[in-house]
Parts: C-alpha cells; structure tokens; sequence
C-alpha cells in the first residue's frame, strides 16, 4: 500500500515529465482505492495533476474511477470549500466522466458567491464551466454576473485587460448560439 503522499507526488510529478505517464494509471487505481486518506486539499491537487498530466493519455476507465470517488467524497463539502477550490475542483474534472453531477453542484455552489468573486477568478471559474454549454442556468447566471460586471455605466466596473478581454471572448464564443436562445 503506497502512502497518500507518495502518490500525489507521483501524479504531481507526472504534470512535469511524461516519463511518469506510464505508471499513472497505477497511481489513479490506487489513490481511488484510499481516498479517503487524503486530506480534501489534497483531493482537489490530485484531480488537477491527474487532468494535466504529460505524456499519453490515461485510460478513460481509470481516470473516471478517481474522478467518480472523488466526486462522491467532495460534493457534500462543497459548501465548505473556499472559491479558490471550488474553481480549482471544476478546472479539473471538466467533463471527465462521471464527474457532470459534481460539476453542476459546484456551479451551483460557485453561483452563490459571484457577488464576491473578482473578476480574475470568475474567468476562471467560467473557463472551468464552459462544458455545461450556454443553456445551462449556471453558465447563464454566471455571463448575466460578467454583464453586470463589464457594464461601463456601473460604478467600480473592473478593468480587465486586453488578455483577459480576449480569453473571455474566446470561452464564450462557443456558447452563444445557446445563450443567446431561451
């Protein structure tokens, strides 16, 4: 039995170097088997490394087994996730399988905070949502949020740079046939 941390290291390591790719399915089947040794913050690490990793592609099999655990162990703690880990759990299941009910949860979850949210982490945040599509009601909340947002008439509108103009167009611009029909 690997320790938990030996295998978060591993996948880290594996975001690094494709020489790692070869036994990271090794890795994923085990981590799925002791999840519940990792600590939450570590969950979410893990999830993003095993999404990034170099090198070929790891089995669908495998990937959603982690990903299908992971799902069932932080959905009910969403709530108490900080927006930074939310954000960060949605970056990395996207539209993994077995991981849609999670997705939805956490933009449920992440919708309640826009008010809050600055500007560079709901870039984010509506990267990481984009495989909802425009017709979900999340994704729809969250473009009414950056409407408001870029209103030029609302005082304290934020200035986003010309990047950040750019990345945003280009994460909705696949979206607006749905968003734009009701």
């Amino acid at each position: 039995r690997v320790p938990s941390v030996r295998l978060l290291s591993l996948a880290v390591g594996a975001t690094k170097t494709d020489v790692i790719a070869g036994v990271l399915q090794n890795v994923a089947q085990a981590a799925a088997t002791t999840l519940k040794d990792f600590s939450i913050a570590d969950i979410i690490r893990l999830l993003l490394a095993i999404a990034k990793a170099k090198g070929k592609p790891m089995p669908a099999e495998a990937k959603a087994t982690l990903f299908s655990e992971a799902a069932s162990m932080l959905g009910p703690m969403l709530h108490s996730l900080s927006t930074a880990e939310i954000i960060k759990v949605c970056l990395a299941i996207g539209n993994s399988s077995g991981t849609k009910d999670l997705l939805e949860s956490a933009a449920v979850e992440a919708e309640r905070r826009l008010p809050d949210m600055p500007a560079p982490q709901l870039l984010l945040l509506t990267h990481s949502l984009a495989s909802l599509g425009g017709s979900h009601a999340s994704m729809r909340r969250i473009v009414d949020c950056w409407l408001g947002m870029l209103d030029t008439r609302r005082e304290g509108a934020p200035a986003l740079s010309a990047d950040q103009v750019v990345k945003l167009g280009s994460i909705l611009a696949p979206l607006l046939g749905d968003l734009s029909g009701e």
